[in-house]
């Protein structure tokens, strides 16, 4: 791995966390079970298999004004009983719920991302609901068909915070991790059109989708201007004529009831069933848009950020490490050279064994025997035989030679043609007359070029310091 690979990791990285910096998309990608109650029947939408809630006979979570709503430990033991056999290993949830639960209201928001519009719309909380004293919780149903690209339009579901944690809990408790809670009614929205848009949408298009149950009739649909829209009556209200009539033309006022999708039951929801057995793996985009249209209970987006923290902090340590590596290789490679070049000298110092050993012998006789081979050899018949033309016809008396150094006496008609002509000789260096000359006697002395006793002391003999 090279640095530019390390590059190409790193941009890869970049643009990775940059697509899911949404933890609530990030999360919603992950769902991969669907679970939708209605009445006292809770469905898995995938396999249509379905089970019946059972409520227990007291319940201190359930007060007396909202004895219709289940437990979030009843759903919970409902959801474990359902998907016993289910063949995932990690159950992501999105929990369908219906409308009663929810406040509902409709908002025009900025398209921005999803985190960035729950947070608008939280810190609208105070302005649109401002009669709850509860803290609320918020998901954001959008529009499919929105009439200008620089605003989204939808729905907002407002839940109390201390709920969707309760069913978090309950779910974690079974094994089971719940990352969003949705009005069921958002299960066919993609499939709402608007008349002043195009009949485009994928799949059968409804002018209106109408859920209605023991409690509460709720209708998602667009007005005239083509902004969804949600009209609420309930069940108290469909006994009173004067109540329900308002509530037939305030739903019919922008638009005519045609091609309207109504469902009385679970084997309604069943029958439109966008997930229906075998399909869930092909429809995994749609599971993820529609678990982004919930609420996201605040444990589990906590508990998203650190699973995405410690992804983040895995990623960024296998880089470090290939970068220390790449960082590394020039020293590793000089450290596989250096004991490479190791082993062949061991090598190289066997072989050559055998000639150290000469090379220890020659040495040692050196050492011992270097004072007397070496000894400067002046070879005086070589200087008499040199001596002689130039002396001749003259005589020689005396002849001195120590350490190199030579002294002559004799006679000769021209003494001072003997001495140019030592000084000729390259046998010879400092050449002089040792004395005056007595008429025809002469006194020289002078020195062998071919001997150095001097650099002889100096190497074998040298004067202690």
């Amino acid at each position: 791995m090279n640095l530019s690979t390390v590059s190409e990791k790193l941009q890869e990285l970049r643009a990775r966390f940059a697509r899911d910096s949404n933890v609530c998309v990030s999360m919603a990608n992950k769902v991969n079970v669907a679970l939708l109650l209605f009445d006292d029947q809770m469905v898995d939408l995938h396999s249509g298999r379905s089970t019946r809630v059972s409520r227990s006979e007291s319940d201190p979570q359930i007060s007396a004004g909202t004895q219709a709503v289940f437990s979030a430990a009843e759903l919970a033991d409902a959801a474990a009983s359902l998907l016993m056999d289910s063949a995932q290993t990690e159950k992501v949830c999105v929990l369908l719920l219906p409308p009663s639960e929810f406040y509902i209201s409709e908002t025009t928001l900025p398209p921005a991302g999803l985190d960035l519009q729950r947070s608008a719309l939280l810190l609208q909380a105070m302005t649109v609901l401002p009669e709850f004293e509860k803290t609320l919780n918020v998901g954001f149903i959008p529009a499919h068909q929105p009439m200008t690209p620089v605003v989204s339009t939808g729905l907002a579901a407002w839940l109390p915070t201390e709920r969707t944690e309760r069913l978090f809990t309950s779910f974690l408790s079974k094994r089971m991790f719940l990352a969003s809670v949705v009005p069921r009614l958002a299960l066919f929205t993609e499939q709402l059109k608007s008349s002043l848009a195009d009949n485009g949408t994928s799949g059968q298009p409804f002018s209106a989708i109408e859920d209605e149950d023991h409690q509460l009739t709720t209708v998602f649909q667009h007005n005239r201007h083509g902004l969804m829209m949600c009209i609420q009556s309930s069940a108290s209200d469909r006994v009173q004529p004067e109540l329900y009539q308002k509530f037939l033309q305030e739903r019919s006022a922008d638009l005519p009831a045609q091609n309207v999708l109504v469902l009385r039951a679970a084997a309604d929801y069943l029958r439109y069933n966008p997930f229906k057995s075998g399909q869930l793996s092909g429809q995994s985009d749609k599971l993820a848009n529609l678990a982004a249209a919930g609420v996201f209970p605040e444990a589990a987006l906590s508990a998203r950020h650190q699973l995405e923290q410690g992804r983040l902090r895995k990623e960024l340590l296998k880089l470090a490490a290939c970068a220390v590596l790449v960082v590394s290789l020039p020293f590793v490679w000089q450290s596989f050279q250096l004991l490479r070049l190791d082993a062949e000298l061991g090598r190289a110092q066997e072989l050559s064994l055998a000639a150290r050993a000469d090379q220890a012998l020659v040495r040692d006789f050196e050492n011992n025997w270097s004072v007397f081979n070496e000894f400067p050899e002046q070879d005086v018949g070589r200087v008499l035989l040199t001596l002689q033309p130039v002396i001749n016809p003259g005589l020689l008396s005396a002849f001195a030679l120590d350490e190199g150094l030579l002294s002559i006496e004799g006679e000769s008609p021209d003494p001072q043609n003997i001495l140019e002509q030592l000084e000729q000789n390259p046998m010879f260096t400092e050449v002089d007359f040792a004395r005056a000359t007595n008429n025809n006697r002469y006194f020289i002395d002078l020195r062998l070029s071919t001997v150095n006793f001097s650099a002889y002391r100096e190497w074998h003999f040298p004067e202690p310091r």
